[in-house]
């Protein structure tokens, strides 16, 4: 029924059976190592000149050159520079990682609704972008799963 319905899950799920937790949660960790190093980062040559002249402004990731004196965000090619609350990128993460629903993450971070859902869909393409395809299936079929035994309470 599933197969009908929703292929794209579907073929999720199948995969994700054929790996293993370990493969999870190793992924889990590279992503969320990545994430914290891209945010903590305070060296990075010039998106525009590849000078390494570059100096860290403001408390969003963004560069100015001392060379062409230009202006960059790091964030921009992942399209993360335009979410809001990057503090809470990481236990967002957390949430993704158990299945959690948007509800939960507004209330537990204290986001909207719509912010969380733009969040998630804006995290499972940068997963599946870094190569961390097996992650991104695990959580959605995890979210999946905890929706649906969710819905099935209210019944």
């Amino acid at each position: 029924m599933l197969e009908q319905h929703e292929p794209d899950l579907y073929q999720a799920v199948l995969d994700l059976e054929q790996t293993t937790p370990n493969q999870v949660s190793q992924q889990a960790q590279a992503f969320k190592s990545w994430l914290k190093d891209l945010l903590s980062t305070s060296v990075m040559p010039c998106d525009y000149c590849q000078s390494p002249l570059t100096v860290r402004i403001g408390h969003r990731l963004n560069f100015r050159c001392r060379s062409c004196r230009r202006t960059f965000n790091p964030l921009k090619k992942y399209q993360l520079n335009h979410l809001s609350h990057c503090e809470l990128w990481l236990p967002f993460v957390d949430l993704l990682l158990q299945g959690e629903t948007l509800k939960t993450a507004n209330q537990q971070l204290g986001i909207s609704p719509n912010t969380a859902a733009k969040w998630q869909s804006c995290f499972l393409w940068i997963m599946e972008k870094q190569g961390f395809s097996i992650l991104a299936n695990y959580c959605r079929v995890k979210r999946r799963q905890r929706y649906r035994v969710g819905n099935h309470n209210f019944v």
